[in-house]
């Protein structure tokens, strides 16, 4: 019956969403053999979006059901309620983004870098991009003066994320600064285009330091008039973060507020910035005999974790026949493994044929 639905011919017609059907480890394998492979499985978790856990009936973490099975393979997606912006980010619509905010001179551009060297990062500086698009405006050879407007800045910045999407690049977008005049604009401008931020970045540095910077900047003394020029500065920038999770309130729960003090030395910073963004691991070491896959599924559902199955990430880049999969194969020396006394009878996802242990250990760790 599906299949008549799916394969009707009509070419409008390319996604659709299952309920009830299937539910089941059994009833998903038979359709994905015999129907449709499924992108994703939308797991309806409820509760608040503050809560940081997800509830697993009767904390069953060793009981395998299509939700552990699915989560190997990252397709199981958890939504607490409705939101149109997470579940085109659950159909891999998703832009990975971050905002650095702070009045000027708060060390917004130190961060930017060392966040971008940490999460193969590319920081979009407003400021450039408008002044970039300065001499395509210029009029039978004279200048362009004025305020560079919204609608060019826009466009050139989507150009810039549409074109390495295009070319199959994957970078986690940096935005640093603000071009549109109220942060209203700016941050309707972000959330339409890119979805929600998963970092808002706010950069402070304490009185002194701010005009220390100023002095060296400036090359001279602070003027009568500099002290309270920077004091206001400071508020507007309090103001602007508040507007900026007010303007996004509906998303807050899931974004990320980090508040970083650059008045520390730029290898303290770069420490501290390093620490929040390195990956947290917990390692899992276990006799082969005994099963914890399922457990580890289920234990990344309810804790929000990305479990990564090491052979089965292998199988899959050795059988994708990749680039570094081909080179995984060729440095495959098979060796004997034994599961313990209680010897698996089954072997599901191939674990002998695809342990690490066979790989060259360099081309293993270049893939985790």
């Amino acid at each position: 019956m599906l299949k008549k639905i799916i394969y009707a011919g009509v070419e409008t017609n390319n996604k659709f969403i299952l309920t009830d059907f299937p539910d089941t480890i059994k009833q998903a394998q038979e359709f994905e053999k015999e129907c449709s492979k499924l992108t994703a499985v939308i797991f309806a978790a409820g509760g608040e979006d503050s809560q940081t856990t997800i509830d697993i009936v009767d904390n069953g973490l060793s009981i395998e059901s299509i939700d552990s099975l699915l989560q190997k393979e990252h397709r199981l997606k958890t939504m607490r309620r409705w939101d149109e912006s997470t579940f085109n980010e659950h159909l891999g619509n998703k832009t990975e983004w971050a905002i650095v905010i702070g009045q000027s001179l708060s060390g917004k551009s130190l961060v930017a870098q060392i966040v971008s060297q940490c999460t193969n990062g590319k920081i979009i500086d407003l400021a450039k991009v408008a002044e970039d698009i300065r001499p395509r405006l210029e009029n039978e050879g004279e200048p362009f003066e004025g305020r560079i407007p919204d609608a060019e800045v826009e466009k050139d910045v989507l150009s810039i994320i549409s074109a390495d999407k295009n070319g199959g690049e994957k970078f986690f977008y940096i935005i640093d600064g603000q071009h549109h005049e109220t942060v209203a604009a700016a941050a309707e401008f972000l959330k339409s285009n890119l979805g929600a931020p998963s970092y808002i970045m706010n950069c402070t540095a304490n009185e002194k330091v701010i005009q220390d910077r100023y002095k060296e900047k400036n090359e001279g003394e602070l003027g009568e008039d500099d002290i309270p020029m920077l004091q206001e500065k400071a508020k507007q920038a309090e103001a602007n973060a508040a507007a900026y999770r007010q303007c996004w309130s509906d998303v807050i729960a899931r974004v990320k507020e980090l508040n970083f003090d650059t008045s520390c030395s730029k290898e303290s910073m770069t420490a501290d910035v390093r620490g929040r963004f390195s990956a947290k691991v917990i390692l899992v070491n276990h006799e082969k005999r005994i099963e914890v896959d399922t457990t580890c599924s289920n234990l990344a559902i309810k804790y929000n974790l990305l479990y990564l199955s090491v052979y089965q990430l292998l199988k899959q880049e050795v059988l994708a026949q990749t680039e570094l999969g081909r080179a995984l194969e060729n440095s495959k020396r098979q060796k004997a493994i034994e599961f313990g006394p209680v010897a698996k009878n089954v072997d599901p996802f191939e674990e002998k044929t695809y342990s690490a242990a066979h790989y060259d250990q360099n081309l293993v760790m270049q893939l985790v």
